[in-house]
């Protein structure tokens, strides 16, 4: 499987005018340095083969009718359209965001975020070699949690008129101190207080 990394343009909607690739597919794993519209990709056997070749990638930007304000400008100038109540401010006007909160999403984020944690908790670790390099590259090292090991999972979400906000890693640092407590409670004696907790208890 190939990775790519984007170089964006310093300026919005600046094209790239001329591409010096040479350097970059120079580069060990760099397979190819392709022109996009959000500017030039670098095409990688990994992540960090294409950071490297773009790190050396020499590219011109035309930025003739690229945005010239900066960032600060465009926030000002919102900022006004949103205090003078100018019709430009509004992009769309259509939509109901009540069809775009999916509850059965928000059980799927949260249920899926509990059983990365809880893998993680029970077995998640990496091991270096002796020359600090990582053992576990692959799934065959690193073990994750199964649907045997899965315990049943119920949410239950709370109509709230708050704003809505993110659901996806919520669940993920609560759940480890939570299965903690939950051994302890059962009068084992155990307080685990390091991770993963295979190495204190054993874990199916």
């Amino acid at each position: 499987m190939l990775t790519a990394v984007v170089l964006h343009p310093p300026r919005f909607d600046a094209k790239a005018a001329s591409v010096d690739d040479r350097a970059a597919l120079a580069e060990p794993g760099v397979k190819a340095v392709v022109p996009i519209d959000e500017g030039v990709a670098v095409v990688a056997e990994a992540f960090a083969d294409a950071q490297r070749g773009l790190l050396v990638l020499n590219v011109e930007w035309d930025d003739e009718y690229a945005e010239r304000r900066s960032s600060e400008d465009l926030l000002h100038e919102h900022r006004r359209l949103v205090a003078s109540g100018e019709q430009a401010v509004v992009a769309r006007a259509d939509g109901n965001v009540d069809d775009g909160l999916n509850p059965d999403l928000v059980r799927a984020q949260v249920e899926g975020g509990l059983r990365w944690g809880l893998g993680a908790a029970a077995w998640g670790e990496v091991v270096l070699g002796p020359r600090g390099n990582i053992v576990a590259q692959n799934f065959d090292r690193y073990p994750v949690m199964q649907m045997q090991s899965t315990p049943r999972i119920e949410i239950h979400l709370i109509e709230s008129t708050e704003s809505p906000s993110g659901v996806g890693e919520v669940s993920v640092p609560t759940i480890a101190p939570a299965l903690a407590n939950a051994i302890f409670a059962l009068n084992t004696g155990t307080r685990i207080r390091r991770l993963p907790m295979s190495r204190a208890i054993q874990i199916a």
